[in-house]
């Protein structure tokens, strides 16, 4: 029987097969490094873009802040000139009391039967005294107030 040494060609074998595992690692750790460096340099692009736009918004931002204090301020102006204009007017609406209320009064008022001698207005009650000849003028004079449309109620 014929021996063949066939041990050189298996180590020959198992040499290449090894050399051929260490490329194929080695090829796949490059190529997960290089995929690595892509994702990073993808995100550091990100946060580059992504910085930038929060700059840009940022200084937007401060620019409708200085806007939105100016509306603020003019709207605090607007309420106080708009509170003014109601003191005006209310000042212009009671200015006309005391005149309609002396005219009123001359309207109502008996002759010859009562004098007054005392006429008070405020808030809104008006207090009068004075004098009559009787009762009967008097009764006259609270249906002239009652009508008048000015009062009421009349005590």
């Amino acid at each position: 029987m014929i021996k063949v040494n066939l041990l050189p060609f298996r180590a020959a074998r198992k040499k290449e097969n090894i050399r051929r595992q260490v490329s194929v690692a080695v090829l796949f750790f490059l190529m997960v490094m290089s995929a690595m460096a892509y994702y990073h340099l993808h995100l550091a692009a990100k946060i580059d873009h992504l910085t930038e736009s929060i700059a840009k918004t940022e200084k937007k931002l401060s620019k409708y802040e200085k806007t939105i204090r100016e509306i603020s301020e003019l709207k605090a102006t607007l309420a106080r000139l708009n509170q003014m204009m109601d003191v005006i007017d209310t000042l212009e609406a009671d200015r006309r009391q005391p005149v309609r209320l002396l005219e009123t009064m001359t309207r109502v008022v008996v002759p010859q039967r009562m004098w007054l001698t005392r006429l008070q207005s405020r808030q809104g009650v008006v207090r009068i005294n004075g004098n009559a000849l009787d009762n009967r003028t008097v009764a006259d004079f609270m249906v002239r107030l009652e009508n008048s449309g000015m009062f009421q109620s009349v005590d």
